[in-house]
């Protein structure tokens, strides 16, 4: 758990920490894992293209992705 709670850690409690709710961030995790976070509501700005890359890669680096995609492939073959 140690790469997701350091991806909290920057992409979540250090928004909040600096006194902005991340919702944008947390609406784009969601969408990485499969769920459905939906667009953020004025006057909350959606992520740009650069930071949804960078947060991609650090999400990649924990190895959930690739774990869910595994998940899924045993699922559908069963």
């Amino acid at each position: 758990l140690k790469p997701l709670r350091e991806l909290h850690a920057k992409w979540i409690q250090g928004y909040w920490r600096k006194g902005r709710m991340p919702m944008s961030e947390m609406k784009y995790w969601q969408e990485c894992i499969g769920m459905e976070g939906g667009t953020v509501r004025p006057p909350v700005i959606p992520m740009e293209d650069a930071a949804k890359a960078e947060f991609r890669a650090d999400l990649e680096a924990t190895g959930l992705p690739a774990r869910l995609a595994a998940s899924a492939t045993r699922d559908a073959a069963e």
